[in-house]
C-alpha cells in the first residue's frame, strides 16, 4: 500500500463536517485517481505511517468507543509506546447485525 488519501466534507475538522480516509493501491498517485464531483470535497495525500490497530465487533456507540479507546491506550502506555490521538474506522452499513460489524481504533505510532 502507498500513502493514504484524505477527503474532507464541507467544514473540515474544525467546523461541522467529516473526514474520510482510504488507502490507494501501490503505484497510484493522487493525480491518477478519480476526481470528486462536488467542489466542496478536498483531497490531499498524507504521508505513510505505522498504526497500532485493535479490531472489535458490535455497535460503535459513544460509550463503547470511549471504553475501547481507553483500554487500548492503557495497553500502549504499559508497553511504553507513544501514540497520537485515535482515529476510528467503521466498515459496515447500519443494517449489518451488531455481532458481524467490524470496527477498529487506529493509533498512529510515533
Amino acid at each position: 500500500m502507498t500513502a493514504a488519501i484524505e477527503a474532507r466534507g464541507a467544514g473540515g475538522e474544525s467546523e461541522a463536517g467529516w473526514t474520510i480516509r482510504f488507502v490507494m493501491a501501490q503505484g497510484l498517485t493522487l493525480a491518477q485517481i478519480p476526481k470528486p464531483d462536488d467542489p466542496a470535497i478536498r483531497m490531499r495525500e498524507t504521508p505513510s505511517a505505522r498504526y497500532a490497530v485493535p479490531r472489535y465487533s458490535g455497535l460503535a456507540g459513544d460509550a463503547t468507543i470511549e471504553a475501547k479507546t481507553a483500554e487500548f491506550i492503557a495497553i500502549l502506555k504499559v508497553r511504553h509506546i507513544e501514540d497520537d490521538p485515535p482515529l476510528f474506522a467503521f466498515y459496515d452499513p447500519p443494517w449489518t447485525p451488531s455481532f458481524l460489524r467490524r470496527n477498529e481504533i487506529l493509533i498512529r505510532l510515533k
